[in-house]
């Protein structure tokens, strides 16, 4: 499992945890006790800005402040935990669309031979 150290905000005091996860649950821990392991479908990990992340489960909200916010996140980015943006949303992955038809590719050099065609048209008759 993945451990990450920092800080869990509650109220006004900060508790030190350790926070692991896998591909198939993430696992909060103080001390030696655990505070709780939920299953990857069980909870939600949200950006809080501002090197902190917010962990949903079991109706709950809490805001995990790691020591290395860039090393947590970076391992978030790899897909081993569920991710959301600041607003909530989920991103998509970008997958690269189907070639362009032969007709747009020749539509598109044509109108491109066009447009330098004016543009020196409308130079020359500035020069002129």
């Amino acid at each position: 499992m993945n451990e990450h150290h920092g800080v869990i905000e509650l109220g006004d005091n900060d508790v030190e945890v350790v926070v692991s996860f896998d591909d198939h649950s993430l696992r909060l821990a103080s001390g030696q006790e655990e505070v709780g392991r939920w299953d990857r479908s069980m909870y939600t990990l949200v950006d809080g800005g501002e090197g902190t992340f917010v962990i949903h489960a079991e109706n709950e909200a809490l805001t995990f402040k790691p020591h290395s916010p860039n090393e947590f996140a970076r391992a978030a980015v790899q897909g081993r935990v569920p991710r959301q943006g600041p607003n909530g949303s989920i991103p998509h992955e970008i997958v690269e669309g189907p070639a362009p038809r032969l007709v747009t590719m020749v539509l598109f050099y044509l109108l491109a031979r066009v447009n330098l065609a004016l543009g020196m048209g409308a130079a020359g008759s500035l020069i002129a």
